[in-house]
């Protein structure tokens, strides 16, 4: 956060620097099922007074590397929205959840997009889910 004086009128404005949000912090997708695919979309927005460089923090658990966010980096101008879709596919049964951390450069902290859910044995109906939030 940056303090700007206007010397000729004698006031002061806060500008805020990056800001940048995403619809939801965590997302509870459920049951999903063992070897279907699954993709989420959700929405990264610029709240801030300066466009915002983001970049999400590469997943360190065998877990989190089964998703992938397309973009995973970018930069927003002012009061623009970036729809970020995300897949997911995994192998193993049982309860999960992931904690993703997404940099914005500039900023003291970070934006963090967690999902949860439940794995279970595979449906025969289709092997494609998509959900929008």
């Amino acid at each position: 956060m940056r303090l700007w004086k206007n010397r000729s009128k004698g006031t002061a404005r806060v500008a805020v620097g990056p800001l940048c949000v995403f619809t939801y912090d965590v997302l509870d997708i459920g049951d999903i099922f063992v070897g279907a695919v699954h993709r989420y979309e959700v929405e990264l927005l610029n709240r801030g007074e300066i466009e915002a460089e983001y970049r999400l923090t590469p997943p360190t658990s065998e877990f989190g590397r089964k998703f992938t966010f397309e973009p995973s980096a970018g930069v927003l101008s002012v009061g623009q929205v970036q729809l970020v879709t995300v897949t997911f596919s995994s192998d193993v049964l049982g309860d999960f959840a992931e904690s993703f951390d997404w940099q914005i450069i500039g900023s003291s902290t970070s934006l963090s997009l967690d999902f949860r859910g439940r794995r279970s044995e595979e449906r025969r109906v289709g092997k494609e889910c998509r959900s929008r939030w």
